[in-house]
């Protein structure tokens, strides 16, 4: 999305995901061997079984969120230019008339017990939602968040 405009927000798939494979291949490894004498062939069925199959867990858990979930957004010309989520940081580029959205509203969700709190904006177009993650973004201009949303409810 190069020249695509004023960035308004920012907020691509954090690097911790790779974790993921890291830990359920130690599990695995871990697991398929016994007693401290492993049977390396089941060591080794077991990774080559386990590795695509928690690779197509994630890729479809963060494709399934990122229909919703936005990673970017900049305005030009009073068209709002988003990339979708996506594992790889390649999600669908949507160009959405400013003047066709609606609803903008800020929400905080709570996960927990009060340990962690997330701030999002949310916004209706075409019968769908799209939500941007402020907590943690890269990015975020507040003065124009704050100005879609309304003076009533402040984002951040």
């Amino acid at each position: 999305m190069d020249d695509a405009g004023q960035l308004i927000y920012r907020r691509r798939t954090e690097r911790g995901v790779w974790l993921i494979f890291v830990f359920v291949l130690i599990g695995v490894m871990l697991g398929a061997s016994k007693d401290r004498s492993p049977d390396w062939e089941a060591v080794i069925v077991s990774v080559v079984v386990a590795t695509p199959l928690c690779f197509a867990i994630v890729w479809i858990a963060i494709a399934r969120s990122g229909r919703t979930r936005l990673a970017e957004v900049c305005l030009r010309d009073g068209i709002l230019t988003v990339r979708r989520g996506h594992m790889l940081d390649r999600g669908r580029v949507l160009r959405i008339p400013l003047s066709e959205t609606g609803n903008w509203r800020k929400l905080v969700e709570h996960y927990g017990r009060g340990r962690r709190d997330l701030d999002l904006v949310k916004f209706d177009h075409g019968g769908t939602t799209f939500v941007l993650e402020i907590t943690g973004a890269q990015h975020a201009d507040m003065k124009v968040l704050n100005a879609w949303v309304g003076a009533a409810a402040p984002v951040g």
